[in-house]
Order: structure tokens, then sequence, then C-alpha cells
């Protein structure tokens, strides 16, 4: 929609949708329900579903639930966010964990 530009092996699926001036490019995916919009530039992004939630993250951020929130901020406030939706301890540290190993998986993604 408006302006937006999907270009190199960038895809969108589902009932996903991008507007106003996004660009979507090298390898990013968009699918689901997600809508991007504004100035957004996507880069890099994985999605991940789990029983509980889904994680979408970028680059520079992550959404997970109904919790979008830069990397920084989830390492700070995981805890927190945790308690918020009833996790318990042990659910707190595996989604610390995954959170972790998704965000070390995107920061060293090689466009190639």
């Amino acid at each position: 929609f408006d302006n937006a530009l999907v270009y190199d092996n960038a895809q969108i699926y589902d009932n996903a949708t991008v507007h106003d001036n996004v660009h979507v490019y090298g390898n990013a995916i968009v699918c689901d329900s997600a809508q991007v919009f504004g100035n957004a530039r996507i880069t890099k992004c994985l999605y991940v579903q789990q029983k509980k939630y889904s994680i979408t993250a970028t680059d520079t951020h992550c959404f997970t639930g109904c919790e979008g929130r830069t990397w920084e901020d989830w390492f700070a406030s995981i805890t927190k966010i945790g308690y918020k939706y009833n996790y318990t301890e042990h659910e707190i540290e595996l989604t610390r964990q995954l959170l972790k190993t998704i965000h070390e998986q995107i920061k060293n993604w090689e466009d190639k």
C-alpha cells in the first residue's frame, strides 16, 4: 500500500501488510497478520512460533506475544514482563535463553 517497497529476496505472506513509506528488503519476511507502517525499514527478520507465544525478531527489536521492545529493553525487563503475564521462573528463564539465542542468530546473520 501507499509507497511501500518490497525488494531483493524479501517476502510478504498470509494477511501481513506494509503501508506508508516502509521498505522491506534483504531476506526479510513479513508474515501472518503482521502490519508494518511509517518509515520502517526491515532488513533482517526471524519468526519463531512457540506453544504460548510467537516471536518476531529484527536486528533492532523483538516482538513476543503482546510485547514489542528493543533488544536492550527486553533483556533489562524480561523478569518483570514474565511476571506480568504469569510466567513461572522456569518459563522466564527459558524465554530469556531463547531470546538470547535468537538475538545472537540475527546479529550474526550475514546477507549472502
